[in-house]
């Protein structure tokens, strides 16, 4: 299993091995990984996100694993959106 998680890591940009190191295994948060990095932290999010997703088809295209049911990695959904009553501004 350590043998497979080192061949999937091992198909990761520096930055993404990186910013994925710093997060799960010294236990980071993402400003701090993306001040270390010199980028924001939308981009410290989005890069650790990439990476998992990377890692996720790697694992699934050698079939370690299975596809998962759901096809996002995030399934909160986001609310309704609600109806408004268009109301015209009453003149005095």
């Amino acid at each position: 299993m350590v043998e497979r998680l080192q061949e999937a890591l091992a198909t990761l940009t520096p930055r993404q091995a990186s910013c994925l190191h710093a997060r799960f295994w010294e236990g980071k948060p993402f400003k701090e990984i993306a001040e270390a990095e010199g980028f924001t932290t939308s981009a410290a999010i989005v890069t650790v996100r990439n990476a998992i997703i990377k890692l996720q088809k790697y694992y699934i295209k050698r079939g370690w694993m299975e596809p998962p049911k759901e096809k996002a990695i995030c399934t909160k959904k986001s609310p309704p959106k609600r109806n408004r009553k268009k109301t015209s501004a009453k003149k005095s």
